[in-house]
């Protein structure tokens, strides 16, 4: 694997998938959410980690603009982003089903960019 998409990147899992697919070598264009405090979690290596400040609700807009912006080709995206994952926000079921659309929107997202494997968390 040479190129990798991974949304959430800004959150535990997400920063350590990073800090692995980099150390293999792999180019990583980091998906984070703009307003996220954690964002200093990434590892800001400029040959080989490109940060994509995008958050979950940009993701529709953002695959249907995609072609425009001549974006690398990837193999894989992994889907880490969502909200609500701690507390009672995981029992909200309207944004928990946003989450679900959300994660539809990452899939077409991948597409864009030219991802075969789409791995979702």
């Amino acid at each position: 694997m040479e190129r990798a998409v991974v949304s959430g990147a800004t959150g535990m899992i997400g920063s350590a998938l990073v800090d692995a697919l980099t150390s293999a070598g792999v180019q990583v264009i980091a998906l984070a959410n703009p307003n996220s405090a954690r964002s200093v979690q990434v590892e800001h290596n400029p040959e080989l980690v490109t940060v994509l400040p995008l958050a979950l609700e940009g993701y529709a807009g953002f695959a249907q603009c995609a072609d425009l912006l001549g974006l690398p080709n990837c193999e894989v995206f992994y889907h880490l982003a969502w909200h609500g994952t701690l507390g009672p926000a995981r029992a909200d079921e309207a944004l928990q089903q946003e989450n679900v659309a959300h994660a539809l929107d990452a899939v077409r997202l991948a597409r864009a960019f030219g991802c075969s494997k789409f791995v979702g968390a």
